[in-house]
């Protein structure tokens, strides 16, 4: 309001592409398959228009096979058209798919179809079961009843693609996955309901994202806390409170299937990393550290498919009294590759598109909620101990049953039904972001206030450099041991919605965190926070947990000088720059580009330390090599000398690569003093990346990561340079004139049973060495086998 013009005057970030994220590839390889398979139906079948797609029609019932089954089967039989095929590889073209087989990306979209179509049977399942509890009634058309009936006729009638995105198997564009509804219908509006049929039959647009079942929507993490049981919602001047959840699947028949019929998890937090998850069951030991959990560090919940009102609930206009549920703070965690800030004294990050995020509700008083898993009804655990009063006795069904007529759930009679101290949660993966700072004596922060009022600016300062809403964004913080024994605080950021976002920090992290020094210097000069600085919609909970100040101690002027590159580590010139992405990830960014003409990568530490045989650097040096272009791997001669036979053997099938040579220098690659990793040639010069640590260089396990900061800059490239060693020359001193090399494709495929005979028939075929033996008659009374 004090800045109208702001829209007219604001700087718009310029627009980047980013394919890092599998997720969201996946979600248009789907969108690919399904389109291609309703023109297949719409042209060869005569299903004639298919513009108003349904769930009922596509899902169909579980008793009969529809357009998904016939999708899922078309998936698997892998029959599709070369244009299809051709239009899948342009499509992941550039992506982590890049190379996938046909068969992995189609086997993919038929997983995610399978969840989808599970789901939506499921809800399917449990209506019409409810629907068979009502059954038998002298009154078909009760309330109850129409009730059931109006939740399954728009359960078949909600339209498919918007249905598809809620569920995350269709691309969501920005908008929010996952959706969750909230029902609100309840026996006074099926009355009006019955009254009013334009009402019962509703409109709108098909498409549209939060229209779900024509029922009030949110995404499942807003939901767990303006529609969890016990909360009060305003709409259209009237108040509803929520008295459940919809339940995932049936009723369970016994105590042993609940797991099994609802999707209960465990949440879990590891105390002294800092790692966190969800799983089906208990963990007893952290999957990151191997620490053992703590029971206080875990919880389990109930992941919700929807809301409820009591059907037979009253409705009330008086928003004075209104009950509210504490926001929880998100469990997040981000598994990768630390990289050092560039000053590393300061700090460290870290990057994934797979990371965890687990929201959750524990309710009023923290202790979660009593759920009847048999019909969903919930109530807030009372602080005091013991289950809630509507469930020390009987309790009518949540949404059926009449007051006169088997009036009380199932569940009121089986102990094991009613669950306690059970949270509301949901799991997402997406993209999540790390920092662990360090102030300007190299202290790690363990401030709790300071690192949440950090990742907020954090998270504003983000938002503003790629120019995105700062609500697409979620931050927190968690406490972390550090590998030294010490305890700082993690500032954390993350999609809400998959969109690829937080990946796109790291090239601009340099920016973005002085753009954050800024958004802590109020311009009101606040005490704390206030409209003006950090004081948002999503920060209103926070009020008393932030502060700029003690951000500012930590995030001040003489922090960011110090985050400027050291004289001493400007490997390359004043033109030398810290590189903000692991190493590899810069090396695949600008071997992309069309410039380039040869990639180097020098090999450094002792031979001992090298592992040339592992899958892991193998595969990375030929995904380099795929691009057609010279990928260059250079020793030098004190290395040369330490070259064992088996060594040589595997330089030797790398050499045998037509993209891939060998070459020697007389010392190790360096400049100033720093270890060379790797080198993109232009007919210009070379970009080049150095650490003083030479590990970064190691081909081995940790080849790309070090403990330091890694320098790029532009490099001479008469210092790359060497002399080819040729691959007979390494094929002679790996001794393998006398052996015999077996290139074996496809003669080996089969039943293990006969695995034997075909393996011995090879040799037999392959090698005059052993069909000698064969033929002599000799005994063979030994074989011996070697490997790295």
């Amino acid at each position: 309001f004090s800045h109208p013009t702001w829209a007219f005057e604001m700087r718009l970030a310029a627009p980047a592409v980013r394919l890092s994220s599998e997720v969201i590839v996946q979600r248009h390889v789907n969108a690919l398959l399904l389109a291609d398979f309703l023109r297949m139906k719409t042209t060869a079948q005569g299903e004639g228009d298919l513009t108003r797609l349904t769930c009922g029609w596509f899902f169909a019932p579980d008793s009969a096979r529809g357009p998904a089954d016939e999708m899922t089967d078309r998936l698997r039989s892998l029959h599709l058209e070369p244009a299809l095929l051709n239009g899948l590889q342009m499509l992941v073209r550039g992506t982590p798919f890049e190379g996938a087989s046909e068969r992995a990306l189609t086997d993919a979209c038929a997983g995610d179809l399978g969840r989808v179509v599970e789901l939506w049977r499921g809800e399917q399942s449990a209506l019409q079961e409810e629907m068979r509890g009502l059954s038998g009634r002298a009154e078909k058309n009760d309330a109850a009843t129409r009730g059931l009936q109006l939740r399954v006729e728009r359960l078949s009638n909600e339209y498919l693609l918007t249905s598809m995105v809620g569920q995350g198997f269709l691309p969501v564009h920005g908008f929010p996955s996952s959706l969750v509804s909230f029902d609100t219908i309840n026996a006074h509006a099926v009355s009006a309901m019955l009254r009013d049929k334009s009402a019962a039959s509703g409109t709108g647009r098909d498409d549209n994202p939060f229209a779900r079942r024509q029922l009030a929507s949110r995404d499942r993490v807003t939901a767990l806390r303006e529609y969890a049981p016990g909360a009060d919602v305003v709409m259209d001047g009237v108040v509803y409170r929520s008295e459940g959840v919809t339940l995932n699947w049936h009723a369970p028949a016994a105590a042993t299937d609940r797991k099994e019929n609802q999707n209960l998890r465990v949440a879990w937090r590891c105390t002294k990393c800092g790692a966190s998850g969800s799983h089906p069951i208990r963990l007893d030991h952290c999957t990151a550290c191997m620490a053992e959990l703590e029971m206080s560090a875990t919880f389990e919940m109930l992941v919700p498919n929807g809301f409820a009102v009591d059907f037979f609930g009253e409705t009330h206009n008086d928003i004075t009294k209104q009950s509210y549920v504490p926001v929880e703070e998100p469990w997040v965690h981000a598994a990768g590759e630390w990289v050092a800030l560039p000053n590393p004294q300061l700090g460290r990050y870290r990057s994934t598109p797979h990371g965890s995020v687990v929201h959750y509700s524990a309710g009023p008083s923290g202790s979660g909620y009593a759920i009847c898993l048999a019909c969903g009804r919930a109530a807030p655990m009372p602080a005091g101990g013991g289950l809630p009063d509507i469930f020390r006795k009987e309790h009518y069904r949540l949404r059926g049953g009449r007051k006169d007529v088997n009036p009380f759930c199932p569940g009121s009679s089986d102990s094991w039904k009613i669950k306690p101290h059970l949270n509301l949660g949901h799991h997402a993966t997406t993209d999540v972001f790390e920092l662990q700072l360090r102030d300007v004596q190299g202290v790690p922060v363990d401030d709790r206030k300071a690192a949440l009022t950090m990742a907020v600016a954090l998270r504003d300062a983000a938002a503003a450099v790629l120019g995105v809403d700062s609500n697409e964004i979620g931050f927190c913080e968690k406490p972390v041991a550090l590998p030294d024994g010490s305890r700082s605080r993690s500032i954390l950021l993350f999609d809400k919605d998959s969109a690829g976002l937080v990946s796109s920090i790291e090239p601009l992290l340099t920016r973005i965190l002085r753009q954050a020094h800024e958004n802590l210097d109020c311009p009101a000069r606040c005490d704390a926070i206030c409209e003006h600085c950090l004081l948002q919609y999503d920060t209103r909970f926070l009020v008393r947990s932030l502060d700029r100040h003690r951000a500012r101690e930590v995030l001040d002027t003489s922090w960011l000088q110090q985050l400027e590159l050291p004289e001493e580590q400007r490997f390359f010139g004043p033109d030398s720059s810290a590189e903000a992405e692991p190493l590899f990830q810069a090396v695949t960014r600008e071997w992309g580009r069309p410039s380039a003409q040869r990639l180097v990568l020098p090999l450094h530490g002792g031979v001992d330390r090298w592992d040339l045989g592992s899958a892991d650097v193998r595969v990375r040096i030929y995904r380099l090599a795929e691009a057609g272009r010279t990928v260059r791997l250079v020793i030098n001669s004190q290395q040369d000398e330490q070259l064992g036979a088996d060594d040589c053997a595997l330089l030797y099938t790398l050499a045998g690569h037509p993209s891939i040579e060998i070459h020697k220098t007389p010392a190790p690659v360096c400049r100033e003093g720093a270890a060379v990793a790797a080198a993109v040639e232009t007919a210009d010069g070379a970009r080049a990346w150095a650490s003083a640590d030479n590990a970064l260089g190691c081909p081995n396990a940790g080849w790309g990561a070090c403990n330091t900061v890694v320098v790029t800059g532009p490099m001479d490239r008469a210092v790359l340079a060497g002399t080819e060693v040729s691959a007979d020359s390494l094929r002679a001193r790996a001794a393998l004139e006398t052996a015999n090399e077996l290139q074996i494709t496809d003669a080996l495929d089969g039943s293990t049973r006969g695995f034997g005979k075909r393996f011995w028939a090879v040799l037999r075929a392959s090698s005059s060495v052993f069909s000698g033996f064969c033929q002599s008659g000799d005994t063979v009374v030994g074989l011996t086998y070697s490997d790295r």
